[in-house]
């Protein structure tokens, strides 16, 4: 069984290249849609950050791409629509999951001036709420910024590592 998942992990694994070629592609194609749908389509007030707030998506992106094909490639099992679905799902979670990983970071670093001391009971309390506030606000604000182009860029990207994967 343990030789057979790490056969599993080592078939799993991406060349370097196409890992940091699609990372950058990714994070563009993310970047440019955030920044172009907060711009024109959903009216922010706060024009003035935008380019802030692309780069955050972005970085969330570039982050989320290698570990998304890693773990579509380690669970894919049928070729086909199967396994567009696969890769698609995974790179939508883990670039959702990442970019609120990267707005929460930033969250912690504006508030920890005001937290308590490291270590302590209120400073636990302090950094589970202000990672559940980025982490909220993110849902409830940024997703949108996906819509409709994002969607169209994870089209577009899933079948092109489809398409590479073979």
């Amino acid at each position: 069984m343990g030789e057979a998942i790490r056969a599993q992990f080592a078939a799993a694994k991406l060349p370097w290249q196409f890992s940091a070629i699609g990372s950058v592609i990714w994070a563009f194609l993310i970047g440019a849609t955030t920044y172009i749908d907060a711009r024109y389509f959903s009216g922010y007030a706060l024009q003035r950050q935008l380019e802030l707030i692309a780069l955050f998506f972005a970085l969330g992106a570039a982050i989320s791409f290698p570990l998304a094909l890693f773990i579509a490639r380690f669970l894919r099992k049928t070729p086909g629509k199967l396994r567009f679905i696969i890769i698609a799902s995974s790179i939508a979670v883990c670039t959702l999951l990442a970019t609120a990983i990267v707005l929460a970071l930033e969250f912690r670093g504006y508030f920890v001036q005001w937290h308590a001391p490291f270590g302590t009971r209120l400073w636990l309390w302090q950094q589970f709420f202000t990672t559940a506030g980025a982490v909220y606000q993110y849902l409830v604000i940024g997703i949108r910024l996906y819509f409709p182009l994002g969607l169209i860029a994870l089209f577009v990207v899933s079948l092109w590592a489809n398409r590479l994967d073979n």
